[in-house]
């Protein structure tokens, strides 16, 4: 699958585990825009399975920026949280 409107950006695969679900993300660009597709996507598809736990393994080239990365870690309990309905979340 790639980011909405933007063809190619980057790629993701889904795998149903027995605990958890993993997404392999990878690409060669990456932006909060990018960063924030596809943890949109990765939130969809975890309700979707029905998951509750997710590992996201990010292969790509490009690294967001430091405020980017402020502005994610900010934002991605909120709205991750509340499509999973999970009490808490860990990012590493």
């Amino acid at each position: 699958m790639s980011a909405p409107d933007s063809p190619g950006i980057y790629k993701i695969t889904f795998e149903k585990r027995s605990a958890y679900l993993y997404a392999y993300v990878e690409g060669e660009h990456d932006s909060y825009t990018i960063s924030r597709a596809y943890w949109q996507e990765v939130a969809d598809e975890a309700a979707r399975v029905g998951m509750r736990r997710i590992l996201i393994d990010e292969n790509i080239v490009e690294s967001v920026t430091v405020a980017e990365v402020f502005l994610l870690a900010s934002e991605i309990p909120r709205w991750v949280l509340a499509r999973l309905a999970l009490p808490w979340l860990i990012v590493i």
